[in-house]
């Protein structure tokens, strides 16, 4: 039989005979799982249908107690059964939860923001402050135009006004050595808070993955938005995510990929007759040491260059493109973290110094030179020249939160998402879409019926652009709906 054991390090199946007691189940985990002496095994029974919320799991909880010499089917365990995993230390300081314990001993690391990275998104009022966990302290980051403000407005010292090409040596020539690299936290950043006005799009991202999914592979997608001025910093800026969309991806355990999108530009016109546009992409992760891994760092300040722009009015390229990470925190509830990659980084990556594709987990490479007379910048880290580095010098926390009454744009979040596996959305949920709207009271005529941004998306693919983008103007109020348009959906 096959059991699903739920840890803050992820969803483990575990197979076991059909008679295995539960000393079995415990021996299976100790083998998995470096236990440290003294700590006694438990598990309770998760119903399995229960759901995956932002702030927390919706359980029916049933403690199993018993000697291990009893089978686990005594307990009601059986095959496709979900137990939730904790442990009782020896020790004074009583229970814990076997999410602490980690496979190998962590290294210790530049903290990246005041925020703890394995903090859950916050559904509460947006904060007007950043709190520092006790006894940790990190870089505290001001809003790109009060560093500016700050600094006199200098913008010829910054990374991406800088060039890092590397230099190769011309004999009996005067040759100009690459500037070098000192890497370190950037003081300033073009993103200060993301809100996730659209809530219910977050968590029924976060129950796909770990409940339908149950993180056996990774999942993407693109965050859709607007920015407004943040009075709770001084010139910041506010992110502001209306909806997720999840293109074609290629996924395994431990990455996922985007595939290539014919679909995306409609997507992004369907957004921007809303006055959206992309603002950035969440990933899932398993849990792990790295806030960003170097990997998803290069990707991050790939998209960064691509969305960069030169209308700040110095001049500067600046990017407000951010990066959401979603894992298990310790407890195995979903964490929400927002990110964005320092100017370093991006500047670093332009220039061909960084390499693409990084194969250490752990550390961002330096490429070696091509040519025996090629020189790269030297890159310093903490006073040394080296050729890897501790990638969380590159990353930059940003606020997140949720309101406690979102007042999306978007009536509705519960058509169908697009590209997920298995489940192709044909048009009878949009007819199950519309009965379920005609049922809470609404005609033909309320332009309202369509205020669901994922029907919107599915609408730009069975219709033409032109008569979406009437539906979506009618959905925003600025143009009547026609009844003819429903009737038309219903009968397809």
């Amino acid at each position: 039989m096959i059991i699903r054991v739920i840890s803050g390090i992820g969803i483990s199946r575990v197979t076991l005979q059909a008679d295995a007691t539960l000393g079995d189940l415990k021996n299976e985990i100790r083998n998995r799982i470096r236990v440290p002496d003294g700590t006694t095994l438990k598990f309770v029974i998760a119903d399995s249908n229960s759901e995956v919320f932002l702030k927390f799991y919706v359980y029916t909880l049933h403690q199993i107690s018993g000697s291990d010499d009893e089978a686990l089917a005594k307990f009601g365990v059986g095959h496709g059964s979900c137990l939730r995993l904790i442990s009782v230390s020896s020790n004074p300081s009583g229970s814990e939860d076997l999410s602490y314990i980690q496979p190998s001993q962590s290294s210790e690391r530049q903290p990246v923001s005041e925020q703890t990275p394995s903090a859950p998104i916050n559904v509460e009022p947006t904060s007007t402050k950043e709190d520092k966990p006790d006894g940790v302290s990190g870089p505290s980051f001001k809003s790109f135009d009060a560093y500016l403000r700050d600094n006199g407005y200098a913008v010829s010292e910054l990374a991406l006004q800088q060039s890092y090409k590397p230099v190769f040596l011309e004999r009996g020539k005067m040759n100009k050595l690459p500037s070098g690299v000192t890497v370190k936290h950037q003081p300033y950043r073009h993103v200060d808070h993301l809100e996730l006005m659209n809530a219910e799009d977050i968590q029924n991202f976060a129950n796909y993955w770990m409940s339908d999914l149950e993180m056996a592979e990774q999942r993407a997608g693109w965050l859709y938005g607007y920015y407004v001025e943040d009075a709770h910093y001084p010139l910041g800026i506010r992110a502001v995510c209306e909806g997720i969309y999840e293109p074609p991806q290629k996924s395994t355990l431990c990455d996922v990929e985007f595939l290539p999108d014919e679909f995306l530009p409609v997507v992004d016109t369907i957004a921007g007759r809303f006055g959206l546009e992309r603002i950035g992409h969440i990933i899932t992760h398993l849990p792990r040491d790295n806030y960003l891994s170097p990997q998803e760092v290069i990707d991050s300040a790939r998209v960064q260059l691509e969305r960069a722009h030169s209308t700040h009015y110095t001049g500067y390229p600046v990017s407000t493109h951010v990066t959401c990470t979603l894992h298990p925190d310790s407890e195995g509830k979903p964490a929400l973290n927002v990110y964005m990659v320092s100017d370093t980084a991006m500047a670093l990556l332009r220039d061909g110094i960084i390499r693409s594709v990084q194969s250490d987990p752990m550390f961002v490479t330096i490429r070696e030179p091509s040519q025996s007379n090629e020189v790269l910048p030297q890159i310093i880290e903490s006073g040394k020249e080296v050729t890897k580095f501790d990638p969380s010098w590159f990353v930059i926390r940003v606020n997140d939160s949720a309101p406690i009454k979102p007042n999306s744009m978007f009536k509705y979040a519960d058509f169908p998402r697009e590209n997920r596996g298995g489940r192709s959305v044909t048009t009878d949920a949009v007819k199950s879409f519309l009965s379920s709207r005609f049922a809470n009271g609404l005609t033909a005529s309320d332009p309202e019926i369509f205020s669901d941004f994922h029907l919107l998306l599915y609408l730009g693919k069975i219709l033409d652009i032109d008569t979406t983008l009437a539906i979506c103007d009618a959905v925003m109020g600025s143009a009547p709906l026609d009844p003819i348009m429903v009737d038309l959906l219903m009968a397809n």
